[in-house]
């Protein structure tokens, strides 16, 4: 029964009498900090102000947030509190915990410093510090940034990220990363760069800048890389050049699908250039544009369209030697990752071939 009277007196000091207004602008007025619950308090005038604090299991509220921690200072006046302790504040856009919070009731900001983590729709973001608006559902944080799309299993890295619950567009700066590891395997693909653009209606995450890829037996660099998580696809421009297995991969944009971790298949378009090495031979293919198909991060056929050329290597042992192909396309076959059928087609064009054997001078 005292508890219950404690708080009743709490609510009373706290609130104050209600401020007389137009109806009309109901909605522009802000809530003040009410106290729904603490265990004990001291109350202070510090500046002609009244500063009261709050100890125990401290609950209070202003408008649709709710607030929770074991230690609260509050300055009735200007509707600001500093929460400390296992701080909590939900306001069914978001939810924050921290070890503690500037909460700025005027203008509806929190402050969060030490162990921040946010939830907003599908997504949680960790930092060091945090600010939020409750108002323009904005995020800024600073520290040691991490932020996970429970969704795509998707996670952003960088010291420096902002966020737009309203627009779904966040952006992040400084050591960035992209992190998407496969649930079943615990396979992962990181991609690095100097800035991460990611989310909107695409659902795509946009990095720039000294981009570098590694994944299993993929590694690739560009100047910009689009990751459509949804669809699986990776679009590689400015200088792209992928690596994967003995094929080394070039031209204008190079667009790669990536399944469940493994590579499968692409396409590579203007000045398009595929080279594959072994111990003893190097084959090329250049073209206007590179069809890759693939399956489980293993090439299954390749289609060379326009001004198509191709230097392959022949190994049985029977024959050995070089063949020089061009046509308006080339198509090739492989089986375990070894070049198995070659075709090449013209029409109304002509195509020329040159086989060079083994034992001829300079092979």
């Amino acid at each position: 029964m005292i508890k219950t009277l404690l708080t009743f007196s709490l609510v009373l000091l706290l609130s104050g009498q209600k401020m007389q207004h137009d109806p009309n602008q109901e909605k522009d007025l802000k809530e003040k900090l009410k106290l729904i619950h603490a265990d004990s308090l001291v109350a202070n005038k510090i500046n002609n102000e009244e500063v009261t604090t709050l100890f125990g299991t401290v609950k209070l509220v202003q408008g649709k947030a709710e607030l929770s921690c074991q230690k609260a200072v509050l300055y009735r006046e200007k509707r600001f509190a500093v929460l400390e302790d296992n701080v909590k504040i939900f306001d069914g856009d978001h939810t924050l915990w921290a070890d503690v919070v500037k909460y700025n009731g005027e203008k509806s900001i929190e402050t969060a410093t030490g162990n921040v983590r946010v939830e907003i729709n599908n997504r949680i973001l960790y930092s060091d510090t945090l600010i939020y608006n409750q108002i323009n559902k904005k995020t800024s944080a600073f520290g040691n940034v991490i932020v996970k799309d429970l969704i795509e299993h998707v996670i952003l890295y960088g010291n420096e990220a902002f966020y737009d619950k309203i627009q779904d567009y966040a952006y992040i700066k400084e050591e960035t990363q992209v992190v998407q590891t496969d649930s079943s395997t615990g396979e992962r693909m990181t991609i690095r760069g100097l800035r991460i653009d990611a989310w909107g209606e695409e659902e795509k995450v946009v990095i720039t800048d000294s981009v570098k890829i590694v994944k299993k037996d993929l590694k690739a660099d560009c100047g910009k890389g689009i990751f459509f998580v949804q669809k699986d696809t990776l679009i590689l421009l400015n200088s792209p050049v992928v690596k994967q297995k003995r094929h080394l991969m070039k031209g204008d944009t190079i667009d790669i699908c990536i399944r469940n971790m493994n590579f499968n298949g692409g396409i590579i378009q203007g000045t398009a250039e595929i080279i594959s090495k072994d111990n003893t031979s190097q084959d090329e293919l250049k073209g206007n544009k590179i069809n890759i198909f693939a399956e489980n991060d293993t090439i299954k056929e390749v289609l060379v369209i326009g001004q198509a050329s191709s230097v392959y290597h022949i190994k049985e042992e029977d024959e050995r030697g070089k063949n020089l192909l061009t046509g308006d396309k080339i198509k090739l076959i492989f089986k375990n990752d070894s070049l198995k059928e070659v075709n090449v087609f013209s029409d109304p064009g002509l195509c020329t071939g040159k086989y060079t054997p083994a034992s001829s001078k300079g092979e």
